[in-house]
């Protein structure tokens, strides 16, 4: 390590000798702790259950969207993610101030498109240890700051297809 020209900021013996007794650094312990947990949960569930788990939840995210009257962002469907879903807002709808309305009204928080996607574009993640019913209270709250921004459509679509998704693809 003492040889070493590449960074080592954590693994610095020169760094140690200078704090020494005190720790030279504070390790991301929290971080690693949660890596180890994360992959504990990974390999309980299985590789192949995780990803169809995630493959599903894509799904019914954006099937979910296309009945609030959202449009798909990525066209091709094999380059779509299953891990999160970007979809265009509907025709009048700026999607700061749904983001902002689902933050203050709903406590949910989701994240909007960048640079020219500025207030026209909403990205839902479905990440990690997400599953049918974190989907479904998600769109939920999607669903009422809609109704409270004025847009029209039927109230429970949304929500009803996340359930309809998964109730075909067997969860």
């Amino acid at each position: 390590m003492e040889r070493s020209t590449g960074p080592n900021y954590y693994w610095s013996f020169e760094r140690l000798r200078h704090f020494y007794p005190m720790s030279s650094s504070s390790p991301a312990v929290s971080l690693l702790l949660a890596l180890h947990e994360s992959l504990k949960m990974l390999d309980e569930e299985g590789l192949e259950t995780f990803r169809r788990r995630h493959a599903v939840l894509g799904k019914a995210a954006e099937r979910g969207l296309l009945k609030l009257g959202f449009s798909t962002f990525v066209q091709a469907p094999h380059r779509r993610s299953h891990i999160i879903t970007s979809a265009l807002a509907p025709q009048g709808i700026d999607t700061g101030q749904l983001l902002k309305t689902l933050s203050t009204s709903y406590g949910v928080t989701m994240t909007g498109g960048q640079a020219h996607l500025k207030g026209k574009l909403i990205r839902v993640g479905h990440v990690g240890a997400a599953d049918a019913l974190d989907l479904s209270g998600i769109f939920g709250a999607l669903e009422m700051a809609l109704l409270d921004l004025g847009h029209t459509f039927t109230p429970g679509s949304g929500v009803g297809e996340i359930i309809r998704t998964f109730h075909e693809e067997g969860r």
